[in-house]
């Protein structure tokens, strides 16, 4: 019963820290792409600039917040990072492949992509906290 109710504590305090990166994904987005807009002469470029630097933040945010308070992590810090940032590039890497792979697949357009999209996310979602608690943050 304990070990249950231990996972479950886990599960949503992982989901918390997933919203909380999701916002500073999104509110820092928001504020380099405002703040870059007028400096870049092409749209496409301040969009990319404003997704790596809010993609980096909410990753560095997301590690901390699973380190301490999700996974109460007693790996060394340099240890724990550098598998993260693989996870990070491995589950964005399986994201794009899932959604652009399945959209080909059925010949899919439009929402239906956003649909393909949020179904691959959540596989990923349930296999970032299982790759966490057992490869990133071991007890």
């Amino acid at each position: 019963m304990f070990a249950i109710r231990e996972l479950a504590k886990r599960a949503a305090r992982f989901s918390i820290s997933s919203l909380m990166g999701f916002a500073v994904d999104n509110v820092v987005f928001t504020l380099v792409l405002f703040l870059v807009r007028d400096m870049v002469s092409v749209r496409r470029a301040a969009i990319c600039i404003a997704l790596a630097v809010a993609r980096l933040t909410s990753a560095l945010a997301n590690y901390a917040c699973n380190r301490w308070w999700v996974f109460n992590a007693s790996t060394t810090r340099r240890h724990s990072f550098w598998r993260y940032a693989s996870l990070v590039a491995v589950i964005a890497v399986l994201s794009y492949s899932g959604t652009s792979g399945l959209a080909y697949l059925f010949d899919l357009e439009g929402l239906e992509i956003t649909a393909v999209k949020i179904a691959v996310e959540v596989v990923l979602f349930a296999f970032s906290y299982f790759a966490q608690r057992i490869w990133v943050f071991p007890k």
